[in-house]
């Protein structure tokens, strides 16, 4: 009986067939054939990986990035967004560890957060420093004192005047009694912001005390001369009673 010939099955055995290492080995009678695999290009014999990212075939969803792997590619989600499984979705980077400064406020954006300052604070949003706002001309009324705070001021008129600090108008303290210290005896003359008092005439003092010492002397230098004058009419009186009843005896 002749013998047969029976085809050897190459793809068996890696050193009887040149499929490259990216290739699939398909047997044939008395042959083989060599085909790349998904992901590369070729002739079977050499297969060269295909950057799928630079093709329409790599077709990654919104807020992602291609990255081309060997033989295929993968689909990362963009900084700012994380994988919920289903698609890519905002981080709110504001929410979980707010990265701005402790002066500055967070605001979210799509896939990434900027930092601004507070009101009454400057600076690049992560390091914010206070305005020093009674340092500038004209935030407080001339008549007023700005206090400034940590992003903010305030203003306060001065004495001897009233308003929000913005606007101050003068006091008129003589127009109540309870608004001055001027004495029951004294004049009270308004002026801007604050007030004077003089005593009225025949009084003396400062205004806020007054009393009557100068005329209450004059009084009595006037009473002491009307009593010598009465002293010496009575002495005359007696003298001449007692020349009278000399006569007499």
């Amino acid at each position: 009986m002749a013998d047969s010939c029976v085809d050897i099955d190459e793809c068996l055995q890696p050193a009887l067939n040149q499929c490259e290492e990216n290739a699939k080995c398909v047997n044939s009678n008395g042959s083989y054939d060599c085909s790349c695999l998904p992901g590369f290009d070729g002739d079977g014999f050499l297969c060269k990986d295909v950057d799928e990212c630079l093709r329409s075939s790599a077709v990654c969803q919104r807020n992602s990035v291609c990255l081309n792997t060997v033989g295929s590619f993968a689909c990362l989600c963009s900084t700012g967004y994380l994988n919920n499984g289903l698609a890519c979705e905002d981080v709110d980077e504001c929410s979980a560890s707010p990265p701005c400064g402790e002066n500055s406020t967070c605001n979210n954006t799509n896939g990434s957060y900027t930092c601004s300052c507070k009101r009454g604070f400057t600076g690049n949003g992560l390091d914010c420093s206070d305005v020093d706002e009674c340092a500038l001309n004209g935030v407080c009324h001339i008549n007023a004192i700005c206090s400034n705070y940590p992003g903010g001021y305030a203003c306060f008129c001065r004495e001897g005047f009233t308003g929000p600090g913005k606007t101050c108008y003068d006091v008129n303290e003589c127009e109540f009694a309870f608004l001055n210290h001027c004495a029951a005896k004294a004049n009270c003359t308004n002026s801007l912001g604050s007030y004077r008092c003089s005593c009225h005439s025949g009084f003396n003092g400062d205004g806020r005390k007054c009393d009557g010492t100068f005329v209450h002397s004059l009084l009595v230098c006037h009473l002491i001369q009307h009593l010598f004058l009465i002293g010496g009419f009575y002495k005359i009186f007696i003298s001449l009673k007692q020349e009278e009843t000399s006569l007499e005896k």
